[in-house]
């Protein structure tokens, strides 16, 4: 690769490692190693092992909110090798590594654009692969939002795995939403933005059937608007409909215990029109 003028940028690093794992460390270290003049942020290592819908959410959150120029390192699922390269997107004027799982098409819902593969080796030390991470990662970042001059044209691939953009199942009557996260207060965020919510249901009466609760049939825009123990519904500060109980748990309500692949990604919510 041709050498590039550094500018300085945001790097972001989301995995599901957990807080204390050695691989988080080993993958700080070495992005450091690689970029050490560049802001490494950490969004989140709590995403579920493999929990595919889970990072979608946290990643386009965290895109939205993030200036042109940013890398988002993204380490879900990453070194399975039934995916056996790493993806380097880039969506506008910013770049998304990570595995070649369909997480940035469940992202994004199209195809990115831009789109380069780069193979990893299987049987090797963590290490190795994540050292090819880091070195990827810092040279997008001196791309500063900018396309890769020519000599990574033969590494142009087509994502091997496709998922489509979450997005609520609806009928005249019926809005099914998938849950996408279960925060440290044990709300519960719906694949249900507010576009949507507004299209879909407008100003049309709706009902929410809560186990052991009352019923939802409102709107909030804050906790206070109900009585404490009782449960509402709100726009969070991704704009994404989540579900809580005002000083309450409302994922417990639900059933919801944990942030395993499956609890999140095969738990629905009826909204009743």
């Amino acid at each position: 690769m041709p050498e590039l003028s550094f500018v300085a940028v945001m790097m972001t690093l989301i995995s599901d490692f957990g807080t204390k794992s050695v691989d988080l460390a080993v993958a700080r270290g070495l992005l450091y190693q690689a970029a050490p003049e560049t802001r490494l942020l950490d969004v989140t290592h709590l995403i579920g092992r493999g929990n595919l819908i889970q990072a979608a959410y946290v990643l386009e959150t965290a895109n939205r909110n993030f200036p042109d120029g940013t890398v988002h390192v993204v380490l879900i699922d990453f070194f399975n090798f039934r995916y056996p390269r790493v993806l380097v997107c880039r969506i506008g004027r910013n770049y998304f590594i990570g595995a070649d799982n369909g997480l940035f098409t469940l992202t994004f819902g199209a195809e990115p654009e831009h789109v380069w593969g780069f193979p990893t080796t299987n049987g090797v030390a963590f290490s190795q692969n994540m050292k090819q991470v880091a070195m990827l990662a810092a040279y997008c970042t001196g791309l500063n939002g900018a396309l890769p001059p020519d000599d990574w044209n033969d590494n142009v691939v087509e994502p091997l795995v496709r998922r489509g953009l979450f997005h609520p199942a609806n009928s005249k009557t019926l809005v099914e939403c998938a849950v996408l996260d279960v925060d440290n207060y044990e709300n519960v965020v719906l694949d249900f933005q507010r576009h949507q919510f507004d299209s879909i249901i407008g100003n049309k009466p709706f009902k929410i059937n809560m186990v052991g609760l009352e019923s939802i049939t409102t709107l909030s825009s804050s906790y206070a608007d109900v009585a404490q123990g009782q449960p509402l519904c709100r726009f969070n500060s991704a704009g994404f409909l989540t579900l809580a109980v005002n000083r309450g748990k409302i994922a417990s309500h639900l059933n919801l215990k944990g942030l395993t692949a499956d609890e999140l990604i095969y738990k629905r919510v009826r909204i009743q029109m």
